[in-house]
């Protein structure tokens, strides 16, 4: 088999070409930092107001202890922040830690962005719990937050719970959002189809956890946690870059399918068939735009 040559979404730089429908797709400070002659121009595309919904579902308080899961180059991890560090009522200041088992990720967040009170770590999600328990971490949490991350975690959803859990404080709060149930439809199946046409079982390799409400419910409450007071679905088309369109998207997230494809050739032909395909349902000839149907599961639960 030849070379690996997609699934970058773990490379800063790359994440960010491909990836300027951030601004829509997680209503956040894109995850993404342009790196020229070894200095970061952190990339702000949003004003306060866009990034309400989220902030609002982990209400981030003055002097409160924060973990961010999946943090990425860092950019939310450091709005978070700016609240946290300022003094709580009993005058200490906060602290965030960001973690990502992405190590470009992680450099990139921490150029020139951390401090005693914002901290960046190499972990991968599903091994939270040991990473604690090494840390002396375990219950030193107020809340736990994670934007745009846990779809990626698929191999033990229920392992990731679990840290998340470990890490809060009694009483502490964990407030996610990540992809649900139908995000991508269309595309998904298209590489389910294209992987089934070569004869490569697409299960195998597909690296997504898209839950139900419901499905996610369970897992947080198998794991300690009270039943969720917010859980729900919601539907987000987001408007792709002009000049990557649906196939900079495959190439930034869907490396899992595409490499299972035994030679290059065949690589760069399921794009193009994937392109065609989609291009029924998800391409404006007159706006020349792409829209990617995205469905958000956001839910926040206490730890009792």
């Amino acid at each position: 088999m030849s070379a690996s040559t997609f699934h970058q979404s773990d490379n800063a730089e790359v994440y960010r070409t491909n990836t300027s429908f951030v601004s829509y797709v997680d209503l956040v400070i894109e995850r993404a930092r342009i790196l020229t002659d070894n200095h970061s121009l952190l990339v702000k595309v949003f004003s306060d107001e866009n990034t309400k919904a989220v902030l609002t579902l982990l209400d981030p308080q003055p002097g409160e202890v924060i973990l961010d899961v999946g943090c990425g180059s860092g950019e939310i991890t450091a709005k978070i922040h700016s609240i946290v560090s300022q003094p709580g009522p009993n005058g200490k200041t906060g602290k965030v830690i960001g973690v990502d088992k992405s190590e470009d990720m992680i450099k990139a967040a921490s150029k020139g962005n951390s401090s005693e009170t914002l901290e960046y770590f190499f972990c991968d999600g599903h091994e939270l719990q040991p990473w604690l328990v090494k840390t002396g971490k375990q219950g030193t949490f107020d809340k736990v937050f994670s934007n745009a991350a846990l779809h990626w975690m698929s191999r033990d959803p229920a392992a990731v719970v679990h840290g998340m859990f470990d890490a809060l404080k009694p009483g502490g709060t964990m407030a996610v959002e990540f992809g649900g149930h139908m995000n991508a439809i269309g595309v998904v199946s298209g590489l389910h189809s294209i992987l089934a046409k070569k004869g490569v079982d697409a299960k195998s390799v597909h690296p997504w956890y898209f839950p139900t409400p419901k499905q996610y419910s369970i897992i947080l409450q198998n794991a300690g946690f009270q039943s969720p007071d917010t859980a729900y679905l919601f539907p987000r088309p987001t408007p792709l870059p002009k000049g990557s369109g649906i196939k900079g998207w495959l190439k930034t997230f869907s490396g899992h399918f595409l490499n299972a494809l035994p030679t290059e050739q065949d690589r760069i032909d399921a794009l193009q068939e994937l392109e065609d395909m989609l291009k029924v349902d998800m391409y404006d000839e007159q706006e020349d735009e792409w829209t990617l149907m995205y469905v958000r599961l956001r839910i926040r639960a206490k730890k009792p």
